[in-house]
């Protein structure tokens, strides 16, 4: 198993449970684990434009993540390509 933090921004914030959440929890994935695999485990809504970052940089692919990597996700703020992989 591997450990992966998410860091969900703006209004993603509230898809993590508690009271003052910072948008941020820790969740355990198989070793071998793609990014899309996170990102089912974020439930976030669907059909909602974001961008996802891994350890800070967007990624075009599904790459696989290692023990520690950090994903965060937030809303687009103006422009964008939609045929960027993850950004919906």
């Amino acid at each position: 198993m591997i450990q992966v933090t998410l860091k969900l921004l703006g209004p993603f914030r509230s898809c993590v449970p508690g009271p003052g959440s910072d948008g941020s929890r820790v969740i355990e994935l198989r070793a071998g684990a793609r990014l899309g695999d996170a990102l089912l485990r974020a439930a976030l809504p669907a059909g909602v434009p974001r961008v996802v970052l891994l350890n800070g940089t967007q990624r075009g692919d599904d790459p696989q993540l290692g023990d520690g990597d950090v994903v965060t996700v937030f809303p687009p703020i103006a422009g964008g390509c939609q045929n960027t992989a993850w950004t919906h």
